[in-house]
């Protein structure tokens, strides 16, 4: 059956997918998702994309290395698909692979950071921009795990800078920068 689905049948099996992820049915996503990936191509766009998914379903299940097997496959393809690189740093983190999440999470900040300062000013940055936060964060909290609190620190006040400081935006940026600071016998400057 490998490749007999037109895109119609496949958009439309990838989309029950996404609404059987959206609403917390990880394990008939996956299910879906596999079947997708069995009826595509090797190494088509159609796989990759499946893999893609297929790796989040497993990420919520839990089955973290088996999502990294599958990003694996994807980032090999598509060495510049920086949502990837997230979830792949998400579950290696969650494998305690510490040093390998934060390459992955220093990918993610370099591609976004490059991609943000090509944009121009009346170009709608505001989902980079909060992917970069995010970003910033999940590196800081590593280095935070890992005693590293100058880096810690570093990563965190280039999360609440993005924002300009708003609290309401930046209250993971401002948590972690304490903790680091904290972890050095310092305290938050008023």
């Amino acid at each position: 059956q490998k490749g007999r689905m037109n895109e119609q049948q496949f958009l439309q099996w990838l989309n029950e997918g996404k609404r059987n992820q959206s609403i917390g049915c990880h394990d008939e996503a996956l299910r879906i998702f596999t079947v997708l990936y069995n009826s595509s191509d090797e190494y088509s766009d159609w796989q990759l994309t499946t893999l893609n998914e297929r790796a989040h379903s497993l990420h919520s299940l839990y089955r973290y290395m088996e999502a990294i097997q599958d990003l694996n496959r994807v980032i090999e393809r598509w060495p510049n698909h920086y949502k990837a690189y997230e979830l792949r740093a998400k579950c290696r983190n969650s494998v305690d692979e510490m040093m390998d999440s934060l390459s992955d999470w220093t990918f993610v900040i370099t591609y976004l950071k490059a991609g943000i300062s090509a944009f121009t000013v009346s170009m709608n940055i505001e989902s980079e921009m909060k992917s970069l936060y995010d970003a910033l964060c999940e590196r800081a909290s590593l280095y935070n795990r890992l005693g590293e609190s100058d880096k810690a620190i570093k990563d965190a006040s280039s999360a609440i800078e993005l924002f300009a400081g708003v609290t309401a935006r930046c209250s993971w940026a401002f948590q972690l920068r304490s903790e680091a600071l904290n972890n050095l016998g310092k305290t938050e400057r008023a």
